[in-house]
């Protein structure tokens, strides 16, 4: 199965169980710059309650695979970073999939995400370029500013999206 495919059973799955989601990291940063291999996709998702939690687990057997432990952990937590994973069981690729908080940015972001292409043939709800640029610029500082990937990420989107970049955002 490719990589296409797996992606969009990801996405069907959440629109099953109309969750609300919005892909982040390095496919986002790829779809507003210049694309990179990575072997996860992060996924910001918005679950409302248990019931909701509770269709997820049932809709995603026997082709996914999540802890319902760590997904009910993360949910109640509603924390910075608190995520749960979302395996595809045939090809073993991996979503992380952050429950979304109340923090003002992760909700400006959440709120001004948009339908992107990700990769050919694939459509999703993305970060926005902005939006990945700050969260890329919060990661790279708290990693003592070390980590090639996230720099070289935030020089592609800027390169890229130059005359598209929303600077008074940026700013703000």
């Amino acid at each position: 199965m490719e990589l296409t495919a797996v992606l969009q059973s990801m996405f069907d799955l959440l629109r099953r169980c109309e969750i609300d989601y919005m892909v982040g990291g390095s496919f986002a940063s790829g779809a507003w710059g210049e694309p990179r291999h990575t072997n996860d996709i992060d996924i910001t998702v918005d679950i409302n309650g248990i019931d909701q939690a509770r269709l997820l687990v049932r809709e995603a057997a026997p082709e996914f695979y999540l802890s319902v432990e760590e997904m009910d952990a993360a949910i109640l937590r509603r924390q910075e970073n608190d995520a749960f994973q979302l395996l595809h069981t045939e090809e073993l690729f991996k979503a992380d999939l952050f429950v979304l908080t109340d923090d003002p940015f992760a909700q400006s972001a959440f709120t001004r995400r948009s339908l992107v292409g990700i990769l050919p043939g694939i459509n999703s709800f993305c970060s926005t370029a902005e939006d990945i640029v700050l969260r890329k610029l919060l990661w790279y500082q708290l990693g003592n500013r070390v980590s090639d990937k996230q720099w070289n990420d935030i020089v592609t989107i800027a390169e890229v999206q130059a005359q598209n970049l929303d600077l008074r955002y940026l700013r703000s």
